[in-house]
């Protein structure tokens, strides 16, 4: 049985040998393609993730601030315990990945308003982002146009946070009773089935009803290319996550601090990539409806 202690380049290997399946051989190597050569020549929004990354890692290595627990040492576990909450992980983080560019900040007040906060974070960047990735569509992008974009569409924004608010609010440990069944295997589902909205409302459509058909059409036209990109990203996600504890038998001493920004770059350029990939795949047969700018 493989030892948790291996050497780094071998599981590094494994997740670099899992990112080329998905440009040769996934059914979807295209669009990973052509998510891979987007982030490459638009590194902002990739920059921004990880900047947030990195600010909650400083912040979870702050004693008595906020716990960051993939930050922490931890001694070791079973072989399959780690590996089955490093997929329940990758499955929450899959979920996660078509509903924020930015990392929301932690919550140290009243939980209700914390969620609020978070859910306006997370639908305020999405948004943004999906306008940005549809605006790099056009040879000439105007600086800013994206973040206007955006503003003018505010009443999708605030629909997307009230989406958002109880899946944040719903994160805290026993919010859904002394089982978080619900909350780590259920509650990502609810997510998922959100996937579209981003990118809908990007296009400037923020109509409720107008919002339903177009998540209902797009569930039903892509769900299986959409599956195929599960089915090989949260394997992706769960590896990294079952990476990134084992980092404390690697990394030690004054280098200790690096590997938050590393972590932070790494997870950032997974999440990234997957999302536009299917954000790609959503698009690849529609054509953007440009929103109004302020």
């Amino acid at each position: 049985m493989t030892d948790l202690n291996l050497e780094p380049i071998l599981w590094l290997a494994c997740l670099a040998f899992l990112g080329m399946l998905h440009v040769s051989v996934h059914p979807q190597a295209r669009h990973f393609r052509k998510a891979l050569a987007w982030i490459g020549k638009n590194p902002a929004p990739l920059l921004l993730l990880a900047a947030s990354h990195t600010l909650l890692g400083g912040l979870g290595l702050w004693p008595g601030l906020f716990y960051n627990d993939a930050l922490h040492f931890h001694p070791p576990q079973p072989w399959h315990q780690t590996w089955t909450a490093s997929l329940i992980k990758g499955w929450q983080d899959f979920a996660v990945i078509f509903h924020h560019a930015i990392a929301p900040p932690p919550v140290f007040f009243n939980p209700w308003a914390g969620a609020l906060l978070q859910a306006f974070v997370t639908a305020t960047s999405q948004i943004w982002f999906c306008r940005h990735l549809l605006n790099t569509q056009s040879p000439f992008v105007e600086d800013w146009l994206s973040f206007r974009q955006t503003v003018a569409l505010w009443p999708g924004v605030l629909l997307l946070t009230l989406l958002h608010f109880p899946w944040w609010f719903l994160q805290r440990p026993g919010a859904l009773g002394s089982s978080d069944f619900l909350r780590l295997l259920i509650l990502p589902e609810y997510l998922l089935f959100l996937s579209p909205i981003p990118i809908i409302i990007a296009k400037g459509r923020n109509s409720v009803r107008e919002l339903g058909r177009q998540t209902l059409l797009l569930l039903k036209t892509h769900s299986f290319p959409l599956l195929t990109i599960a089915l090989s990203g949260i394997p992706l996600l769960a590896l990294f996550d079952f990476i990134l504890p084992l980092s404390h038998h690697w990394i030690t001493g004054v280098l200790a601090p690096f590997r938050v920004v590393i972590a932070s770059l790494l997870a950032s350029a997974i999440h990234l990539w997957l999302y536009v990939a299917a954000a790609l795949l959503l698009l690849s047969h529609s054509t953007p409806k440009p929103a109004r700018t302020a």
